[in-house]
């Protein structure tokens, strides 16, 4: 509902949001993406790639495509809150290439445990 009135507010008089993206398209950034600011910059990308294609409307489809494939790894979710290999490993007792297969899921199993509990304790979305 926000994202509606939020478009409306950019649609010329007589434009209806439902005229050019759809409320499928409109409520998937909602449920995917965790911030205003993601939800713009997926949205403006869907509007320019539906423009750039010839399109008439947005549709969930287009804003699907807007979302990389690997938005919600591990390595990409920490990374966006500020937390590199690098920065892991001088933190939690982690040589930088454990780091890397830890955040990759490729950290021998027994390795794997007490690096996780320890992140989480410390609050990490892990």
């Amino acid at each position: 509902m926000a994202i509606a009135a939020l478009l409306k507010q950019c649609l010329t008089d007589g434009t209806k949001v439902d005229d050019v993206i759809t409320s499928e398209a409109r409520d998937f950034p909602a449920e995917k993406l965790n911030t205003p600011l993601q939800i713009a910059e997926h949205l403006n990308r869907a509007f320019t790639d539906t423009f750039r294609m010839g399109g008439d409307q947005v549709t969930v489809d287009i804003v699907r495509e807007t979302i990389s494939a690997g938005f919600d790894d591990l390595d990409a979710r920490l990374a966006r809150i500020g937390y590199s290999p690098k920065s892991l490993a001088g933190q939690f007792d982690l040589t930088q290439a454990e780091a890397r297969r830890f955040l990759k899921g490729k950290l021998d199993t027994d390795r794997t445990t007490e690096p996780g509990d320890i992140m989480r304790q410390a609050g990490l979305p892990i």
